[in-house]
């Protein structure tokens, strides 16, 4: 999607949400305010499998990277991810978590990509947007972020490759008011595919597309799961959600064959 087609699209998304802004400032106020405050997760290292020569995977990113709503990493994004790629390659996987809630890509940038400082490194997997959308950050600042980002990762990671994971599906989130899911929800639409987009200037760096959608969940796993059980307060995920998002990006991994190489140390 290009610049002029983007603009277009947010500028009518703002005219649309001028006459229901007050109703949006109160919703938006009401949820922060019912929210309940969960705390990130604790243990932000860990190690799956055993080998000579281990992969070591970096997580960087917001809340859901935080590991907000589990108790610790081990049910969280990271400690998933490390045990499926583990197990599907028989590797070993060293894992640490530098993450925190409330951080857009911006704030990653300036604050958490100097604690990589002299980290040795594999693999980097990024999950941020959600608070750029809530933030109503324009989708060509949003890019501009996200390619300063890949930028200062580089610099200290080194030439490693980076899989940036899809943005979070808030159209879907049961905590939120239809308002909020719908203006929030297209603006983090425009911002997954302004990432797309974006990624591609950038050599060895990779958006996972799909792959984190309680709605196909629900009827993937009719039966045996409701759309309640893939949240932890309706916003954040679940250890059920982290396994199951952990397992489908590392298909996504496992399909690319840059990744799989590193996974497999060829």
């Amino acid at each position: 999607m290009n610049r002029a087609l983007l603009m277009s699209k947010y500028a009518l998304g703002v005219l649309l949400a001028i006459p229901v802004s007050p109703l949006l400032y109160f919703q938006g106020r009401r949820v922060k305010k019912t929210m309940p405050k969960l705390p990130e997760a604790t243990g932000n290292e860990g190690a799956a499998g055993e080998s000579e020569q281990p992969l070591r995977l970096l997580v960087l990113g917001e809340s859901t990277m935080a590991g907000v709503g589990v108790d610790t990493h081990e049910n969280g994004f990271a400690g998933y991810l490390a045990r499926y790629l583990s197990a599907q390659c028989a590797a070993g996987i060293t894992w640490k978590v530098v993450a925190k809630s409330g951080y857009s890509a911006k704030i990653a940038r300036e604050k958490l990509v100097p604690l990589l400082a002299g980290e040795p490194v594999d693999l980097v997997v990024v999950g941020l947007g959600a608070n750029d959308a809530f933030e109503l950050n324009r989708p060509w600042v949003w890019a501009r972020h996200a390619g300063a980002l890949i930028t200062a990762i580089r610099a200290q990671a080194g030439d490693v490759p980076i899989v940036f994971l899809s943005m979070p599906p808030i159209k879907e989130f049961p905590a939120f008011p239809g308002l909020v899911r719908f203006f929030i929800g297209n603006l983090s639409v425009m911002l997954a595919q302004t990432l797309m987009q974006e990624v591609k200037k950038h050599a060895r760096v990779y958006y996972v597309d799909g792959g984190l959608s309680p709605a196909d969940w629900e009827n993937q796993y009719a039966g045996q799961y409701q759309r309640a059980d893939f949240f932890s307060d309706g916003v954040h995920p679940s250890a059920l959600t982290y396994r199951i998002w952990a397992e489908t990006t590392g298909d996504f991994m496992l399909e690319n064959e840059e990744i799989r190489n590193r996974l497999q140390r060829k």
